[in-house]
């Protein structure tokens, strides 16, 4: 009896650990649970060799149970330590930037006119102008570390009307062609703002100009198989004309794009990038001889209304100050997949 005595203490202590085992691994982590199923699975097979094997014992029976118990608690003092288990350092993926294309070509479309360097645009230290290099540096930051080429075109534009006739047919200049990113700035500062008369119409003819254009500064490259991605931004701060448009042209130069014309071109080019900074619900309050520098305003109506139909997206130019307000330009550039369909 004595000897049947040793083997229910000792098959009790068996069942508490089972017991403990189970409650533990409802509170484990899962990598700790499958170490306690492995010790769990172990003291129930032996548990069960016990209850179904004869008793037969001898002198020694004791020492065995001694010796079942001593291994119990060595298996299982890692677990009941009171100590957290470590678990191994997470490795994370290496971080690759969101960048598919193989290379980028920003090609910047600006108007000059005198508004445009009065009230915060292009000047030296103007909203516009560090918005533009904000936007330039900020895709060239991800063009090398995704270790592809990154280059920058400027084309700057003022009006064609001249009375004079002074500025017709060629009102535009190439001013860098597919130049690094760290020469817009400069580039911008040369700018010889009297090159062209003043113009004599309110409207500006920049969707022209890009259909002028295009051809000098896009990037035709075809880098590791995949042609580079060129990315073209209008930056005006007025109406733009075309032809049959909510614009139409001036008398004294007839010959504006329409909407159809320049679709077609960009479309043939696979340039689907396309980007404008244009008043849509803002203006100037005063034109043009009344005009103070600054003064714009609500105006009440929607500008620049067949304008936006060819562009991606637009941004109001009288608005847009932070790299957060054209971020979707630099995600699109980088990964044009992820950009909506033009309307």
């Amino acid at each position: 009896m004595a000897q049947l005595r040793t083997v229910m203490k000792y098959v009790k202590e068996v069942d508490g650990f089972i017991k403990d085992l189970r409650k533990g691994m409802q509170h484990s982590h899962p990598y700790s649970v499958d170490a306690l199923r492995y010790h769990l699975d172990e003291l129930e097979y032996a548990r069960d060799t016990i209850m179904n094997s004869d008793l037969e014992s001898g002198e020694n029976l004791d020492r065995l149970m001694d010796k079942l118990r001593e291994c119990v608690r060595e298996c299982l003092r890692p677990s009941y330590s009171g100590k957290p288990q470590v678990l191994p350092k997470p490795v994370p993926d290496p971080w690759k930037p969101p960048v598919t294309v193989t290379g980028v070509n920003l090609i910047l479309v600006c108007d000059i006119s005198d508004s445009m360097f009065e009230g915060g645009g292009l000047e030296k230290g103007g909203r516009v102008r560090k918005l533009l290099i904000a936007f330039a540096r900020e895709v060239e930051r991800y063009a090398k570390m995704a270790k592809i080429p990154c280059k920058v075109s400027l084309v700057t534009y003022t009006d064609p009307t001249d009375i004079r006739g002074k500025n017709r047919p060629i009102y535009y200049t190439v001013e860098l062609n597919k130049a690094a990113p760290s020469k817009l700035d400069g580039a911008i500062s040369k700018i010889n703002r009297g090159k062209w008369a003043r113009g004599g119409d309110w409207h500006e003819a920049g969707m022209t100009c890009m259909y002028k254009t295009i051809d000098k500064v896009i990037d035709k490259s075809i880098v590791n198989g995949k042609p580079v991605e060129n990315s073209i931004i209008l930056v005006s701060d007025e109406r733009q004309k075309m032809k049959n448009s909510q614009y139409p042209p001036h008398p004294r130069f007839p010959n504006e794009v329409t909407l159809a014309q320049l679709d077609g071109k960009f479309d043939k080019l696979k340039i689907q990038n396309r980007y404008a900074l244009i008043p849509m619900k803002y203006g100037y309050t005063r034109l043009p001889t009344r005009y103070v520098s600054g003064k714009w305003g609500k105006l009440g109506h929607e500008q620049n209304k067949d304008v936006q139909k060819f562009f991606r997206q637009c941004r109001e130019y009288f608005k847009a100050s932070k790299l957060a307000d054209i971020q979707d330009w630099v995600a699109w550039t980088l990964d044009p997949t992820k950009a909506p369909k033009k309307k």
